[in-house]
């Protein structure tokens, strides 16, 4: 039989009030687990819920894998609610939403870190889109992410037009003078631009 969370709270309260060790119950923490968790509250909530350390709730993870299952279940109905609280709470800040998304529910990590790993970055730019219309990422990163992966992208054609050039006419940027070779750079740049 499953406790109300009022009865787990009154119990917990009381072993702490009676300065008894809290020892792991799966009776009292997991539905407390699963009712605090699943209401999008964080990992702190259920510490003080349950008047443990967060340091003994990751202790507990990793010693109890029906917790961690509890936990892992509970996670996205916890995302879930807490997803749509700026929709429901205008007033809460921003950063805070965002932070909190980010460390709880791994919000916006995924795809970009798999798509960076690659080397080409046509590869990059694609994972980039594919994250930010899957709303893992906001339009401040996915732009500064295009604007990253652009850029290097110029600057690799810029350096090989540059070697090219270079290699046709080793002997003519030697003997160029100043508006010569601006010219020959600005022509680069021009062409650089049209393929951009």
């Amino acid at each position: 039989m499953i406790k109300e969370h009022k009865t787990i709270i009154e119990e917990l309260k009381t072993l702490a009030l009676n300065d008894e060790a809290i020892t792991y119950d799966d009776t009292l923490h997991i539905p407390l687990l699963i009712e605090v968790i699943g209401n999008g509250s964080p990992v702190s909530a259920f510490a003080a819920q349950a008047h443990i350390s967060r340091k003994t709730f990751y202790e507990w993870l990793k010693k109890h894998p029906k917790f961690k299952r509890a936990y892992e279940r509970a996670l996205p109905e916890g995302e879930s609610v807490f997803v749509n609280i700026p929709l429901q709470k205008p007033e809460l800040p921003f950063p805070y939403w965002h932070i909190r998304m980010r460390n709880q529910y791994q919000y916006g990590k995924k795809c970009v870190v798999d798509s960076m790993n690659s080397d080409s970055a046509l590869e990059r730019l694609k994972g980039a889109r594919l994250t930010f219309v899957e709303g893992e990422l906001g339009i401040s990163e996915y732009a500064q992410l295009v604007t990253t992966i652009v850029t290097e992208i110029k600057a690799s054609e810029l350096a090989r037009s540059l070697d090219e050039a270079t290699l046709d006419g080793l002997k003519d940027i030697k003997t160029m003078n100043k508006e010569e070779l601006n010219e020959r750079i600005n022509v680069l740049i021009r062409s650089l631009e049209c393929k951009g």
